[in-house]
């Protein structure tokens, strides 16, 4: 890992859906670092009755105020156009939430962004976490939480980040394959790392 010595870092943390970046976020915020999680900015933008209608319009060309997520979500990962159109929207949205939330922090804070690197936010940041886990656990995480077909996780996961791209991008890495035992001795480890390289300051 290298070595960044600031009293405030900025940290994404990144992976595959189901690879369990929330179980990692939610771990680090038991352990006092402020965290934000791009997931629930999106969620909250979502239930804005203006976005509701943009998102409407440029994905299915109508008015309506309610949003079918099931629909969007089998829409964005079959036609490429609508997705880059729906990122186009949204994610400047989210990555101004995330820039008012860092500008009232004043330690080091923890970011959950999935889509890190497709919205260069990975040059905002100090250090990136990859979280990991096998396609075939994935797969299976996905299929008992979430209401989707193998079919459309595969295609999920096409149009994300791999795995090999993430563990050669990544500055840590955090294999979530196993117990959540492990997962967590891992990331005690960085925290000890992190703490060392800045004199316990963080």
């Amino acid at each position: 890992m290298k070595v960044v010595k600031n009293k405030k870092l900025v940290i994404a943390i990144t992976g595959p859906i189901g690879s369990g970046k929330t179980i990692v976020l939610d771990y680090l915020s038991q352990q006092g670092y402020p965290t934000i999680s791009a997931d629930k900015i999106n969620q909250q933008l979502l239930t804005k009755k203006s976005h509701i209608k943009k998102i409407n319009k440029l994905l299915f060309q109508t008015k309506s105020n309610t949003l079918n997520k099931t629909a969007i979500r089998e829409l964005i990962f079959k036609d490429k156009t609508k997705k880059k159109l729906l990122e186009s929207y949204l994610h400047p949205l989210i990555i101004k939430e995330i820039t008012k939330k860092l500008a009232k922090s004043t330690k080091t804070t923890f970011i959950e962004v999935a889509l890190l690197y497709e919205s260069d936010f990975n040059l905002k940041v100090d250090l990136v976490m990859a979280v990991i886990a096998s396609e075939a656990l994935i797969i299976e995480r996905i299929e008992k939480r979430d209401a989707i077909s193998r079919t459309l996780i595969k295609e999920i996961l096409a149009n994300q980040k791999s795995i090999s791209f993430l563990k050669k991008e990544a500055d840590v890495i955090i294999n979530n394959e196993k117990t959540r035992r492990e997962t967590f001795q891992q990331l005690d480890q960085f925290l000890k790392q992190l703490r060392g390289d800045n004199n316990g300051d963080l």
